[in-house]
């Protein structure tokens, strides 16, 4: 089944989801990059994921869905706020204040969030199949596109995933292959797109519920802990997390608005589309008014011989009287 579908688009959809993978891997692996990370990857990350969110998923889930979204986007985020505080959370009520440490009570509530991460992120990474395959469907230049402009988003993203993952406390070699598992949905997410087309309300509701799982990370999950570190406590220190933060929604931004979202492609295209029937609808206007011209000149010159035939006959039959 999975090599049933064009090679072009599994081309186009590995490209955007696991080479995107590249960026935390360089990071993940190279010492300086790897120790940066671990200090400066949970402002990082919250700065890419508020902005994926608002910039990147909501618009396209009101494009699909309307004012409606906003209840589904603001839906996710109150649920996720209820499970982890009274679900997740719930075995931290059983230590006193005492028997932890800032430090590593800061550590416990990011690794009690990975769970959200990876769903947040397997949803994402689905959608984000399905918008290739849907865009190779209007056009395979489209398609490319959607991946390239899925790469440049992925890129920073999957950095701030490995970074949450590595100060959770996972190995390198977990963190890897987590996150080649979540992107590799992404294919699935094509696949399934090009067999059964599950409508702009289903992809509309994943894309909403998708934001306020990221928007719930970073703005509860990730920002209270950016200060976390013992050595944040010179303004230097903190203004560094503060520009790491910015750096992260800064990067996403850029990324996200360097190729338009991929709505706007399609109606692009649609337009194209129209401005090139209207231009021939035209064309086949103006055949029609010439073509309805030189009939009536016919006509009109007919009419006239038989005018001309009638003068004749009248002269002719005075003549002979």
């Amino acid at each position: 089944m999975l090599f049933s579908i064009p090679l072009e688009l599994l081309a186009l959809t590995i490209f955007a989801s696991l080479v995107s993978l590249i960026g935390g891997i360089i990071f993940l692996y190279t010492k300086k990059l790897s120790l940066w990370l671990e200090k400066y990857g949970v402002p990082f990350a919250a700065g890419t994921m508020i902005v994926t969110a608002l910039v990147g998923l909501l618009p396209e889930a009101m494009h699909l869905l309307g004012s409606s979204s906003f209840m589904i986007f603001t839906a996710s985020f109150l649920s996720l706020y209820v499970l982890e505080k009274l679900l997740l959370q719930l075995h931290h009520h059983t230590h006193s204040h005492d028997e932890h440490s800032h430090q590593s009570r800061s550590a416990a509530s990011i690794k009690s969030a990975v769970p959200i991460v990876l769903i947040g992120d397997t949803i994402h990474n689905f959608i984000d199949g399905v918008a290739i395959a849907v865009a190779y469907a209007v056009n395979p230049g489209l398609a490319a596109v959607t991946a390239l402009s899925t790469f440049l988003h992925e890129v920073p993203h999957e950095i701030g995933d490995f970074s949450i993952l590595l100060k959770a406390g996972f190995s390198k070699k977990k963190v890897l292959v987590i996150n080649i598992l979540s992107a590799a949905v992404s294919i699935f997410g094509a696949v399934l797109i090009t067999y059964i087309s599950p409508g702009d309300t289903v992809i509309g509701t994943l894309m909403a519920v998708a934001a306020g799982i990221f928007f719930y990370l970073g703005v509860v999950d990730f920002l209270p802990h950016a200060f976390d570190s013992e050595h944040n406590s010179s303004f230097s220190a903190k203004f560094a997390v503060v520009a790491t933060v910015l750096a992260g929604a800064g990067i996403m931004a850029l990324s996200l608005l360097a190729v338009p979202h991929s709505h706007e492609h399609a109606q692009s295209e649609s337009d194209s589309h129209g401005h090139e029937e209207e231009y021939h609808g035209d064309e086949d206007s103006h055949d029609e008014a010439s073509d309805s011209e030189l009939h009536s000149g016919d006509d009109d010159h007919d009419s006239e011989g038989e005018t001309h035939a009638d003068d004749l006959h009248d002269e002719s039959d005075a003549d002979h009287e």
